[in-house]
């Protein structure tokens, strides 16, 4: 303990006090804005997962209603080849959207890459057929041509 008969500046002892605590006090502002950075990044991660999986959940229930659109070669009529164009586009725009939210997460890849290589053997002549090009973007059609969602 300081004692201040000893000679010891008051103002000196209390700035070196209000120092540390400056000190402690960035050092707890830099831990909770990290923690706060960490639990923001897992809540965004468990939102797009969320996200993904009620688009999922909502493709295949459409499947369930019209099984022809999980069968591309079985289109009996006009109408359900219509049907299925229209459910191919949805199914390759669902998987782009994978595609762009696994960009930068290994998680989501292990998760989703599964589920887009099942949906590309069932829909992948309607993604090659010329005609639909222009519906995605050229970086997708590099990943989906060299079967980038086979690398988990």
């Amino acid at each position: 303990m300081v004692n201040l008969a000893d000679g010891v500046d008051p103002n000196l002892l209390w700035n070196e006090i209000a120092s540390i605590a400056q000190g402690t006090i960035a050092i707890l502002t830099a831990a909770a804005v990290a923690y706060s950075f960490i639990t923001f990044k897992r809540s965004l991660k468990a939102s797009h997962y969320a996200e993904l999986d009620k688009m999922y959940f909502e493709i295949l229930r459409t499947a369930i209603e019209k099984p022809h659109l999980r069968a591309p070669g079985g289109m009996h009529t006009a109408e359900q080849a219509a049907e299925y164009d229209i459910y191919a586009y949805v199914v390759w725009n669902f998987i782009e959207t994978v595609y762009d939210y696994c960009l930068k997460d290994e998680e989501l890849r292990k998760t989703w890459y599964p589920a887009m290589e099942a949906e590309n053997r069932l829909h992948r002549a309607w993604f090659n057929d010329t005609a639909n090009d222009h519906k995605f973007k050229a970086e997708f059609h590099k990943f989906v041509e060299e079967d980038g969602f086979l690398r988990r």
